[in-house]
C-alpha cells in the first residue's frame, strides 16, 4: 500500500491494535460486557478519527471488516 494513511500513522496503528487485541481476548475468555463494549467504542472512535485524518473510506471499511470477522469467528459455546 503505497499511500496508506493508516500504515503511516502510528496513532491509528496503536489504537486499532489495542482494539484488535481486546476483541481477540473477548473471543477466548469470558470477560463480561465491559471489554466487548470498550473494544467496539474504540473501533468506532478510531474509525471516526481516521476519517477525519484523511483515510479513505475503503481503508476504513477494511479495518472495520477485520473486527467484524473477529467478532463472528468466536469459539463455540459448550453445551450445559
Amino acid at each position: 500500500m503505497n499511500g496508506s494513511v493508516i500504515l503511516q500513522s502510528p496513532v491509528l496503528l496503536v489504537l486499532y491494535g489495542i482494539a484488535l487485541v481486546s476483541s481477540i481476548i473477548c473471543r477466548f475468555k469470558k470477560t463480561g460486557i465491559v471489554l466487548p463494549v470498550t473494544a467496539a467504542i474504540l473501533v468506532v472512535g478510531t474509525s471516526a478519527y481516521a476519517l477525519l485524518a484523511g483515510v479513505s473510506y475503503l481503508e476504513t471499511a477494511i479495518a472495520i471488516a477485520v473486527f467484524l470477522i473477529v467478532g463472528l469467528a468466536g469459539k463455540k459455546e459448550e453445551a450445559l
